[in-house]
């Protein structure tokens, strides 16, 4: 229970970094407009935090043994083949 807790609050933090990090670069690169910098802003900060707590989750979970390239893909071996109750209570 510590260890899920523990990365819950990892994940939280990762993404209050990437935000700080996405907004300094789009005000670092500059856009003609306030609304334009707020729209790249809102976008980029969205693509990181999906990727951080939505992707990360789905292929932690995964276990892709019997795909290729099984060089990269022998690292998510995850609890589910494919999807079953088990996998909605735990990763769903």
């Amino acid at each position: 229970m510590l260890a899920g807790i523990s990365v819950s609050l990892v994940t939280v933090c990762i993404n209050l970094g990437l935000e700080e990090v996405v907004v300094a670069l789009v005000g670092w690169v500059g856009k003609g407009t306030e609304s334009e910098q707020q729209v790249a802003t809102m976008n980029k900060a969205f693509a990181a935090q999906f990727c951080n707590t939505a992707l990360l989750i789905l292929f932690v979970n995964a276990n892709l043994d019997e795909h290729e390239p099984r060089e990269i893909l022998h690292y998510f071996d995850g609890p589910f083949y494919d999807y079953h109750p088990e996998w909605y209570k735990d990763v769903g």
